[in-house]
């Protein structure tokens, strides 16, 4: 099979070229970006958030629910105690002494986030032109929009239950216009 019976989406993006002393430091920087985003890093990240919160799930018989946050899940590195495996509730006190440094959720976050953005840059390409991708950008603006008006209001000193910035049948009613407005836009296109 060749490249250029792949679709369009599935093609691979253009390297640079390497020139004749063995790579140019953009070819260098595009390699790293293409190890930066490799599926075995997102594959090993994941695997040490699900270890991380196992640890942090058994931790909390001894902690309480911020000092957890603060020490595991908020840090940068972990200090996983030896103690940690065995719950005072089932085991009773354990004299086991020690541990071992791990990645905390900071870092494995922070991982997590260059490994999707590198995998973003090195791996996919707009395929939409035209007017596709113009309402492609439009809709993802409003979406964006839509989200942090939502993050926005939802952090309110009075609580779930104070008074809105706008009432519900408003915001019912800016949700029906919007279902309209989709539906026309779809059927136009």
């Amino acid at each position: 099979m060749s490249i250029e019976s792949l679709p369009l989406a599935r093609r691979p993006i253009d390297e640079p070229d390497i020139d004749e002393a063995g790579g140019s430091s953009v070819t260098i920087a595009w390699e790293l970006l293409r190890a930066a985003g490799s599926l075995k890093i997102t594959v090993v990240m994941f695997l040490a958030a699900t270890f991380l919160l196992f640890v942090g799930t058994l931790v909390q018989d001894e902690m309480n629910l911020p000092e957890v946050k603060a020490e595991y899940f908020n840090s940068w590195v972990a200090w996983i105690h030896y103690a940690d495996f065995f719950p005072v509730t089932v085991f009773g006190e354990s004299k086991l002494k020690g541990g071992f440094p791990f990645p905390g959720g900071a870092t494995i976050g922070f991982i997590l986030l260059c490994n999707l953005v590198a995998a973003k840059v090195t791996r996919f390409h707009v395929a939409a032109k035209g007017q596709r991708l113009v309402w492609g950008s439009v809709l993802t603006l409003i979406g964006g929009l839509v989200t942090a008006g939502v993050i926005l209001t939802g952090h309110r000193a009075d609580g779930l239950q104070g008074k809105p910035p706008f009432d519900y049948v408003v915001v019912w009613r800016m949700v029906q216009a919007g279902g309209l407005l989709l539906a026309a836009g779809l059927a136009a296109a």
